[in-house]
């Protein structure tokens, strides 16, 4: 990855970042969170509300 980014000019990330992000968009867009926590494989979906809350809180939500 780390190469991959070198390479086209942009700012390392790791694949973990990306997953983050990506979860964080679909949040902040409405899809809920029963449907994020099975994407991301989170057994409980209170394990993706305590990770991505902070999206809500920032959407006011």
């Amino acid at each position: 990855m780390a190469r991959a980014c070198k390479a086209a000019g942009i700012v390392h990330r790791h694949p973990h970042d990306l997953r983050h992000r990506y979860a964080s968009i679909q949040i902040s867009r409405g899809v809920p969170v029963t449907i994020v926590a099975a994407q991301l494989g989170h057994s409980r979906k209170s394990l993706t509300l305590d990770t991505y809350s902070h999206v809500m809180v920032d959407e006011g939500r």
